[in-house]
């Protein structure tokens, strides 16, 4: 991250301070049990252990310090900010969903993120992790567009229909923006607020396809055949490998069947002589043969391909890691000064963060930018930028600065 003058550090500070002021944050359920956390400029969390009594005191601490981070935990404890962590005594926890378009990385990411080589300076568009030229490692710069929290969308959509359908959980959930890159999905309940470390591995496990076996979702050989489950009766993981498969057979894709399989290609057309009629045998709970006893073996590769290639990309370690503290919904993100909004379900498809979680509307500010691409915020498309003093509208330029893009600010 570029760093910025002091003055430029105190002029942002000023500016959270001055919206919490006049935009308290509505605290987290039990904030009483939570343990907190806050960063300041360039570290998201530079202490941690505290505990907040109330929605005024919490409040209070955003005006007064006005920390460029705000975390909380999704466990309760009886000692919230007691060290080290066994003192706290915990008492349950919430489940925390992440996803972000860095994990994701959609067809668009890579058209908009840059690198630079600090060894010999070279400079490239894309996600390569090495310099082509020396060799050493680079510098990546990740820039999010509405189209990349769009794809983080569906696969949030995909995890809700999992926890609804599979795990028949309804209620307790709680939706927010992370204010940078993707969204979290708070779950509260009494159903899941005492699994164990354990029980929120398999569970992770399980929405990720980790270690997934197709025999328990009804997928097995027996006497020459392959079983699968039936139309009318498909759900969660079943039908998205079904669905996956009907649409790759439909498509004729057979090299990346024989891919998955270590089939030829002209096997692969032998096998689905028609497509239809293949689809149509699926559908009523048998996988079309092959001869001898391949059928085993050729069919659980491509299951298990599909799975892999249709896991749900979550943030691992927020879900399991009861200890773990994430961003106060509702509060400012440091590194983009958007705030990270709660919305509902129902407000997700047509939430567009890089307008509608945008807060800082004052005047116009006159900013030294680095290097940036085009890049979308606050209603149009700014830049290309390059080592040029620009004036922009106060939300562009704090969003620059924040970002360590801009190192200069003229007041």
């Amino acid at each position: 991250m570029t760093v910025i003058e002091l003055s430029s550090i105190d002029f942002l500070k000023k500016k959270f301070s001055e919206y919490y002021k006049l935009n308290p944050v509505k605290p987290v359920p039990r904030m009483n049990e939570r343990e907190f956390g806050y960063g300041e400029y360039g570290k998201k969390i530079s202490s941690r252990h505290f505990a907040f009594a109330n929605e005024k005191e919490f409040n209070e601490f955003l005006v007064n310090s006005a920390p460029f981070y705000v975390s909380a935990s999704a466990a309760y404890y009886s000692f919230p900010s007691k060290k080290p962590m066994e003192a706290k005594q915990w008492n349950g926890a919430d489940l925390i969903y992440e996803f972000d378009a860095d994990d994701l990385k959609p067809d668009c990411f890579e058209e908009h993120s840059f690198w630079e080589c600090s060894s010999c300076g070279k400079t490239g568009k894309g996600l390569q992790t090495h310099c082509d030229s020396c060799g050493q490692s680079l510098k990546i710069e990740e820039w999010i567009c509405p189209n990349c929290l769009e794809a983080v969308k569906k696969e949030l959509m995909r995890l809700m229909e999992f926890l609804e359908t599979d795990l028949g959980l309804t209620n307790g959930f709680e939706f927010n923006f992370s204010g940078s890159k993707g969204f979290h999905v708070h779950v509260r309940s009494k159903e899941i607020e005492f699994l164990s470390p354990r029980a929120r591995v398999e569970l992770v496990d399980y929405l990720t396809g980790n270690g997934l076996e197709t025999e328990s979702l009804g997928f097995y050989y027996d006497k020459k055949f392959m079983h699968c489950p039936k139309k009318d009766s498909v759900k969660g993981w079943q039908k998205i490998i079904l669905e996956e498969l009907k649409e790759l057979i439909s498509a004729e894709k057979f090299s990346l069947l024989a891919s998955w399989s270590g089939e030829t290609v002209s096997s692969v057309k032998k096998i689905m002589h028609s497509p239809l009629e293949a689809v149509n045998e699926i559908e009523n709970g048998f996988l079309p043969r092959l001869t001898g006893k391949k059928t085993k073996i050729f069919w659980e590769s491509i299951l298990t391909a599909i799975a892999k290639e249709k896991k749900i990309l979550l943030d691992r370690s927020t879900s399991i890691d009861s200890t773990k503290i994430i961003r106060v919904p509702d509060t400012l993100h440091g590194s983009t000064g958007l705030i990270a909004k709660r919305i509902s379900l129902n407000e997700l498809k047509e939430f567009n963060a890089f307008d509608e979680a945008v807060v800082f509307q004052g005047k116009e500010l006159k900013i030294r930018v680095k290097k940036t691409p085009r890049f979308y915020f606050n209603g149009k498309n700014w830049g290309p930028f390059e080592e040029e003093t620009v004036l922009l509208p106060e939300s562009v330029a704090v969003y620059l600065l924040l970002r360590g893009n801009a190192y200069g600010i003229e007041l």
